[in-house]
């Protein structure tokens, strides 16, 4: 270890159970984030402290002005850049040493393989259900530890998943059943995805060095309200899940990760590719936009209704019922909720939703003008 090193990690390496062997491993580990927001953002900040020698960062997504009052590694002159590439430049100013690899895409099955595989250990700072099971089923595959994060409003968990033949993921969710409800929609509190993220960090870090008991088979939660913090015991099931993951790589390429696969019969979820096919086959389509009228970029598209979707039980008689009913959110997540309330009044009528929502929608299908009106 070099001298500079030593004088930069000094205060971690005088601990008795770390040393120099502890931190020639964090400098020796890969480690990959998947999501670079509210909880990538203090886990890649810490990770990059720490000394951790590659990290790999996966986000398509861009900065938003309403992702600054969490996102800590963003800035104003962020705003419409990929969040990937900011953060890496972030972390990259606080240690020029580390290795930082960018993957400025969707993480689908597709990818998921190769860029795991790269890495020691990946920790989930995704924001949607689709995305945990897919990574908790390639972990498997790939026999590597994830360490996992979610937030809602005021309350956070952790744990780690698939260490040393613990818990899975599909432990505790074995199938997708959720109606997933983002912080787009539901709302956080800015200082928890950074609680969170510095106890995801922290389990990396333990992972890596071998210090102190793992997070594994208990589920940390954190109410910031109450600051109670409490374990929920998790027990590994194999009978319960093992045949719900892929068997294989082959069967894992050919899954379909979709955002709540249990689709209701009469709602479709269609992808970016599908969504212009759609339009440019038919003029008979409505697009319902459920997000608040408030929210940015609009949409650079033709018959466009907005409904927000806590005004939809009201107003959905509103809705014409033309042939293609289109409903689209921000990320995905409200739009199958506004879908299933209006086939519940509609139960004959079908109608689609836009995996991953207006952020995965090309430039020219958005008004970039409004965006940038906006900030």
């Amino acid at each position: 270890m070099e001298a500079k090193d030593f004088l930069r990690y000094q205060r971690q390496i005088i601990l008795p159970e770390m040393g120099d062997t502890g931190q020639l491993k964090l400098q020796q580990a890969k480690v990959l984030v998947i999501g670079a927001g509210g909880l990538g953002c203090p886990v890649l900040q810490y990770l990059a402290a720490a000394g951790v020698g590659q990290i790999g960062i996966v986000d398509f997504d861009v900065v938003n002005l309403h992702n600054l009052h969490r996102q800590i590694l963003f800035n104003e002159s962020s705003i419409g850049k990929n969040k990937a590439h900011e953060a890496a430049s972030s972390i990259k100013k606080i240690n020029s040493k580390i290795r930082v690899e960018i993957f400025d895409t969707l993480f689908n099955n597709r990818l998921a393989i190769d860029i795991v595989n790269q890495y020691d250990i990946v920790v989930d700072c995704s924001d949607n259900f689709e995305t945990r099971y897919l990574i908790n089923d390639v972990c498997v595959l790939l026999n590597k530890p994830f360490v996992f994060g979610a937030i809602y409003r005021f309350e956070g968990q952790t744990t780690v998943f698939n260490f040393q033949n613990g818990p899975t993921y599909r432990c505790l969710f074995p199938q997708n059943k959720h109606t997933e409800i983002s912080c787009d929609e539901a709302g956080v509190i800015g200082v928890l995805p950074g609680i969170i993220g510095v106890l995801q960090a922290t389990e990396a870090i333990k992972i890596i060095t071998q210090i102190g008991e793992v997070l594994s088979g208990k589920l940390l939660l954190c109410d910031l309200k109450t600051m109670n913090f409490q374990h929920i015991k998790i027990e590994r099931n194999e009978s319960l899940w093992k045949h719900l993951i892929p068997s294989n790589m082959e069967e894992l390429m050919q899954r379909n990760y979709k955002i709540n696969c249990e689709t209701e019969d009469n709602i479709e979820e269609i992808d970016v590719n599908d969504l212009e096919n759609l339009l440019q086959s038919s003029k008979n389509y409505i697009i319902i936009d459920v997000r608040e009228r408030s929210e940015q970029p609009k949409l650079n598209m033709d018959s466009i209704l907005e409904i927000p979707l806590q005004e939809l039980e009201i107003k959905w008689n509103d809705i014409p019922l033309v042939e293609n009913i289109i409903f689209m959110c921000q990320k995905g997540n409200r739009s199958k909720a506004a879908a299933s309330i209006f086939v519940r009044k509609n139960n004959d009528k079908k109608v689609f939703t836009l995996a991953f929502g207006i952020a995965s929608l090309p430039q020219h299908l958005v008004n970039k003008n409004s965006e940038k009106g906006s900030k």
